[in-house]
Parts: structure tokens; C-alpha cells; sequence
């Protein structure tokens, strides 16, 4: 409405001279022109909000104009600031480390102000207050083409994002004529064309694609793109299914340190030649069957979920959903031994002619922090533990066992004890005491068993006092009653139940005291009841995901009105 106010009643050559003026000097103006008095107490606010930010968040506030997405996962923040040379190690932290502390401070900073995220208004603000007062060692402009606007920021910043709704068709001509030869990032929203990396942008070291839709973008356009871009160190192809191979052309990138082509169509991947890799995403998140007649899990469903172990995060800046079995790549012999950086390799097919080779290879790689694996089985386990067994970095690991009718022993597999998140998916025998004793530092269990959980392996996981977080996704249960008993899971913040089957599940008296939020999933076809919701004193929430009978669910409202916290059913 200021704006309004200030070109109205002009004549026309008066109104476009204020515009152009206005234009060429956007925040001056408003700050200082005395037409703009009503806007005084806005700019205080965003002043004052800014400044009383710590110094090391002022930048992220900025970056954040790069994700126009509802969610934003942890590991795609810290990989994408790591590639940009924004990060830094100390003699106590690596990169990865000091950029997830500073990813969970944003968090929690901003967790009042998620506005500020998609306000380009604000942002513009904060660009210039930067270039002019200096806040901090290095300028960090994020330009946004969307609608059917010019560029967002007086001058291309270093950062470009691609809206989804800006007009390709009637403003290509204007794209051409920027200058993006400087340019550091790319990041793509909605439709692709094949004019946004011209022959004049090679020192663009961060390409995110996640959200650009499939029409147009092919393997032959990725194999154009990645000879235009030798200084690429971040490469993100997730969900770009019509993508069915890497083309010659990567092996050309030799700074690439991250490549995510999670839920492509590529199978297979040879990575001899990038020696600075360090996070490797791939596979497909694919049906898991129990002969035809198992559940079978769509990624649409899974990252529907937001994750229990972040909720207390704002909603935008939460990890990504839980994540299900995922049917890993193959690689050839000697595929990875080189890679002396990796520390996140995910998934890996070992269920193939060269899996052994490629176990001897994670065998070497001693700095390994994350590794998923798929295709086990009673053959390959053994080598597997051998594999792992010493890798004293491991902190998350996910094991999805072949699909066939031979269950795998679990004494056959022994995660080191460093394993803080063990996601475990498949037929498995009992679960091992022996093995679980020795996990001191598991703080994350995620059992999505095709197998009955006996009440023996409910103790047994009841025993494990480091455990925070419990996602049971069981086939069935013993007498079809999962009962948890006082003083087991002692310190069990979070649990997520999928039930397939009719399920009881009963909290005894002084059952999971330190439980806060209690996550359940019935599917079609099953009945899930609960017992003794007024139990677990510490308990926040209850949410529900599925079809439910209006009678249990009153039966629930009624547990929960008992319970002196009174949790929320949503």
C-alpha cells in the first residue's frame, strides 16, 4: 500500500521515473524517503529480529531462500553448505559435524520466524544491510527468479534459484541476458529447460535438481549438463526416475564431493575416477514382499512421515521422513577402495557378483560414519560383520536382508558398538542378547521384520537402556499382544507402531516413563488396540495414521483424559 500511495496521481513519464529510481535503489529508499514513514516500525522489526541473531546463524538465514520446499532434510543442508566452502573444521569437529551443530542452533532459532524462510522482502533487507554494515566475513546474496518478476536481488548473487512458477516461455530472453558466469549454485523448482545451464556458467560448484519435474531432463541432458560443469562438488538427481545411468561424462567432475540419485532408475555405478566423494546416496525405495504377500511401501507414503527423533524442530526444518527398505546398486570389483573421504555410502547391492569384492573394499574404509547394505542373506553375513566389525566411526547403519525364504541368523551379523542408529529390514531369526549387549551407544532401532516378535525379543529391546527412539514395523506378534512391561525402555522417548495384522498392545503400570510421543499405523485389513495409555506419565501426543473405528478411537480419547498430561490425539 506504500508503494501505491507513492506513485499514485503521477503522471505517467513522473510514475516510471520514481519506479526506476525506486528500483535502482529499492531498500535506500524505503529506509530513508519520508513517503515511506509507515514502513519505520517494519524495518525496526526486522532490524532489531536480525541483530539479535547469533553471528554464525545470520548467514543460514539467508541461504534458506535456496529450499522452496515444505520440508527441509538435515543432510541435504549440510551437504549442500559444506560444497559451497561455507563450513569449517576444528581440531574437534569435521565439517559435517560443525554444520549439523549449526543446522539444529538454526532450528531452534528460527522456530518462532518460520516466515522468514519464504519472505524475499526480508531477506532483500538483510542482503543489503550486509554489503553496507558488513555483518559477516563473506557476502551471501540468494537470487530468485519466480513469477514472472526479475531477479529478486539488485545484482545476481552468487546463489540462483529457479522458481516453479516463473514464466520459462515469456522471460527466457531475459535469463539469456544475465550474467552467470560467476555463479557458485543452481538450484531448479518445476520445469526444466535446457537454456538454464548455458555454455558461459562453469564455476557453479552446487547443482540441486530435487525439485525440477521429469519433462525434459533425460539422460542425454544430464550427460550435456555434467560437461558444462567441471567444478561440481554437489550433484542432486533425488526423484528423477526417468535418470537410468550416469553418463562418461562424470567421471570428469573431479572435485565432486556429494552425489544423490536416491529413487532414480540407476542400478549401477562406477565411481573409479572420483576420488573426493564423500556422501553417496543411491537405490530405490522398493516394494518389500513376503511372497507376493507383504506390505509394499511407496516412498510417497514414507516421507509423508515426518521424523519422531526431530520433532522438536520447526515443521520446515525437520529431517526427512522415515525411510524404508531400499533396494541398493551394484558396483563393480575395487569400486570404492580409492574413495579415502567417503564417510556415507547408501545403498549397496552385495547380492550380486561382485558384492564380496565390494565388502573388502568397506572393510579398508575405516573413516566409514553411515553405510546402508541390501541383498543379505545366510551367505554374504558373515562376510558383512566381517566387514564392519571394526569400524569404530560407524554410527548408522541399515541392513535390509534378501528377499527369500531362508532367514538370516542374527549372531551372523555384529554392528559395532560406535552404532548409535541400526534400521534392520527382513527375515531375522530371534534377535541376539549377545549382540544387542554390546550396542551401548544405539540410540535409534528401526525392526521392519517379516518374522514373529516374540515376547522374548520385546524384553530383549526393553534391556537396551540407551534407546531413545523404537519403530516396530512387525508381520505379526505372538498371540497377536505386544505388551510393554514397567521398567523397560527406561529412557524410550519415541515409538512408532505399524501394525499389518490385529494387534493388543498394553502398557503396564510404570511402562516407558520417559515416553513422550507414541506413533501408531494400521493398515487395511487390521485392528490395533491399546491398553493402558494413561501409563507412560511423560506422554505428550498420540498420532494416527490410517483408518481407525470411531468406537477404538473414542476409547483412546477416554484412556487419554486419565492420563494427567492429557495428550493430544491428532
Amino acid at each position: 500500500m506504500a508503494l501505491a500511495r507513492y506513485v499514485a496521481s503521477e503522471q505517467e513519464d513522473i510514475r516510471q521515473r520514481k519506479l526506476s529510481h525506486l528500483k535502482d535503489n529499492f531498500m535506500h529508499e524505503l529506509e530513508t524517503n519520508p513517503e515511506f514513514v509507515s514502513l519505520r516500525d517494519l524495518f525496526s522489526w526486522m532490524h532489531f529480529s536480525f541483530e539479535a541473531l547469533p553471528h554464525s546463524i545470520k548467514p543460514c538465514i539467508l541461504y534458506l531462500a535456496v529450499f522452496q520446499v515444505k520440508r527441509i532434510r538435515r543432510s541435504h543442508f549440510v551437504r549442500r553448505w559444506i560444497a559451497e566452502g561455507y563450513s569449517k573444521c576444528t581440531d574437534s569437529k569435521t565439517m559435517e559435524d560443525y554444520t549439523g551443530e549449526l543446522f539444529d542452533r538454526l532450528a531452534k532459532e528460527t522456530d518462532t520466524m518460520p516466515e522468514w524462510r519464504f519472505n524475499s522482502f526480508f531477506h532483500e533487507y538483510i542482503n543489503s544491510r550486509l554489503m553496507e554494515e558488513r555483518v559477516v566475513f563473506f557476502p551471501l546474496v540468494v537470487s530468485v527468479l519466480d513469477g514472472s518478476r526479475s531477479l529478486t536481488t539488485e545484482v545476481m548473487g552468487q546463489h540462483l534459484v529457479i522458481g516453479s512458477s516463473w514464466k520459462r516461455d515469456e522471460e527466457y530472453v531475459y535469463y539469456e541476458d544475465l550474467d552467470v558466469s560467476h555463479l557458485q549454485s543452481l538450484t531448479v523448482y518445476g520445469a526444466w529447460k535446457s537454456l538454464f545451464v548455458p555454455y558461459k556458467m562453469k564455476s557453479v560448484r552446487v547443482l540441486d535438481l530435487e525439485g525440477t519435474t521429469h519433462v525434459g531432463f533425460g539422460d542425454d541432458e544430464l550427460k550435456r549438463i555434467l560437461e558444462l560443469l567441471p567444478r561440481l562438488r554437489f550433484l542432486s538427481l533425488r526423484g528423477h526416475r526417468e535418470i537410468t545411468h550416469l553418463p562418461d561424462s562424470l567421471s570428469g567432475l573431479k572435485y565432486l564431493q556429494t552425489l544423490d540419485i536416491r529413487h532414480t532408475s540407476v542400478v549401477y555405478i562406477a565411481l573409479q575416477t572420483l576420488h573426493e566423494l564423500q556422501y553417496i546416496r543411491a537405490g530405490t525405495t522398493a516394494p518389500w514382499m513376503d511372497g507376493g504377500k507383504g506390505l509394499a511401501y511407496e516412498a510417497s507414503s514414507i516421507s509423508s512421515c515426518a521424523s519422531v527423533a526431530s520433532s522438536y524442530l520447526p515443521k520446515f526444518l525437520r529431517r526427512g521422513g522415515p525411510v524404508g527398505p531400499c533396494q541398493g546398486v551394484k558396483m563393480p570389483r575395487d569400486g570404492i577402495h580409492h574413495l579415502k573421504a567417503l564417510h556415507t555410502l547408501g545403498a549397496v547391492h552385495i547380492n550380486s557378483s561382485s558384492g564380496q569384492a565390494i565388502l573388502a573394499d568397506i572393510y579398508r574404509l575405516k573413516q566409514m560414519r553411515k553405510l546402508e547394505v541390501s541383498g543379505i542373506n545366510r551367505k554374504n553375513s558373515k562376510h558383512l560383520c566381517h566387514a564392519i566389525i571394526n569400524h569404530k566411526n560407524l554410527e548408522s547403519l541399515s541392513l535390509q536382508l534378501d528377499k527369500e525364504k531362508h532367514v538370516v541368523c542374527w549372531d551372523d551379523i555384529s554392528p559395532p558398538s560406535s552404532v548409535r542408529s541400526l534400521k534392520l529390514y527382513g527375515h531375522v531369526e530371534m534377535l541376539s542378547a549377545r549382540r544387542f549387549k554390546n550396542l551401548r551407544n544405539l540410540r535409534k532401532l528401526c525392526l521392519e521384520m517379516n518374522t514373529t516378535l516374540f515376547t522374548q525379543n520385546v524384553l530383549l529391546l526393553g534391556s537396551v537402556s540407551s534407546l531413545r527412539t523404537l519403530r516396530l514395523h512387525v508381520k505379526q506378534n505372538q498371540d497377536g499382544v505386544l505388551q510393554f512391561r514397567a521398567h523397560l525402555f527406561s529412557k524410550l522417548q519415541h515409538l512408532e507402531i505399524v501394525c499389518r495384522s490385529n494387534l493388543h498392545v498394553i502398557f503396564d503400570e510404570e511402562a516407558m516413563q520417559k515416553l513422550e510421543l507414541l506413533k501408531i499405523h494400521c493398515h487395511d485389513g487390521s485392528l490395533l488396540q491399546l491398553s493402558g495409555l494413561k501409563h507412560p506419565v511423560s506422554l505428550n501426543q498420540v498420532r494416527v495414521l490410517g483408518t481407525f473405528d470411531d468406537a477404538l478411537m473414542e476409547s483412546w480419547r477416554q484412556q487419554l483424559a486419565e492420563h494427567l498430561r492429557n495428550p493430544a490425539l491428532v
